[in-house]
């Protein structure tokens, strides 16, 4: 809608979601959406915000977490990264931490850090998949004949969707669940315009903790907190997140 309002550089926003080669892969697809989807003459930058969930209580967690989400703008092409302080889980951060984190995002782009890689075989399929799901969920929208309306329709029908979603317009009928790897998934897709193929291969890729969407409640959201807490529990240690219920 900004492009056909006549804006022509556009910053388009991913947030990291903890799994490196789907990061790296979501980066390097947004030029290629935008490339598919809009006018020639727009420039498009990739942007990565820094892990946005529950962050690591511990300096040494939360530094590590912040040079991870910074190598993953660094191999996916990123133009601009969003940083993260080490006071993160506490609040607001001060003028120092802020400081800190962005001295410490920098490092990653040293030459030194040249080395560092990741499976493009694993990212390119990542990326292809990234691809074909997006086209499943905006082709609809895209040939509409009114925009504006193509979007509100979608999202009152639940083919364009927000899981978890504060507004009221949004079904929140998505869940999703990380994979062994750390990377998100459907576990359920809810109404979104996606494939068999893409819901099938998402069920796959969360192999047996598909069967805990019937399980009781309580096992689903002890199931999602830990994926919310998935780097707090890997680099604070598995008893720094208590489960509901169970007193510390």
């Amino acid at each position: 809608m900004a492009a056909q309002d006549g804006v022509k550089c556009i910053s388009v926003a991913y947030p990291q979601g903890g799994n490196l080669e789907q990061d790296v892969a979501a980066l390097q697809a947004i030029p290629i959406l935008a490339r598919r989807y809009l006018p020639a003459d727009v420039a498009v930058f990739p942007v990565l915000h820094e892990f946005m969930g529950a962050f690591p209580h511990s300096r040494s967690g939360a530094e590590s977490l912040i040079l991870y989400g910074a190598f993953a703008a660094r191999l996916g092409g990123a133009t601009k990264l969003i940083t993260k302080t080490y006071q993160e889980a506490f609040g607001i951060p001060d003028t120092e931490a802020n400081a800190a984190g962005i001295r410490l995002a920098r490092m990653a782009t040293s030459p030194l850090f040249d080395f560092v890689n990741y499976d493009v075989e694993r990212c390119m399929d990542e990326r292809d998949w990234i691809l074909d799901e997006v086209d499943e969920l905006l082709s609809p929208v895209f040939s509409a004949s009114d925009l504006m309306d193509a979007v509100t329709g979608a999202f009152a029908k639940g083919t364009l969707d927000i899981p978890f979603s504060a507004s009221r317009h949004a079904k929140s009928a998505v869940v999703p669940r990380r994979d062994p790897n750390g990377a998100i998934r459907y576990l359920n897709a809810g109404h979104l315009g996606l494939s068999e193929m893409t819901r099938r291969r998402n069920r796959d890729l969360i192999g047996s903790m598909d069967g805990r969407v019937a399980s009781p409640p309580l096992s689903l959201f002890n199931s999602l907190k830990a994926d919310i807490s998935f780097f707090v529990t890997m680099l604070d240690g598995p008893g720094s997140v208590p489960e509901a219920g169970v007193e510390k």
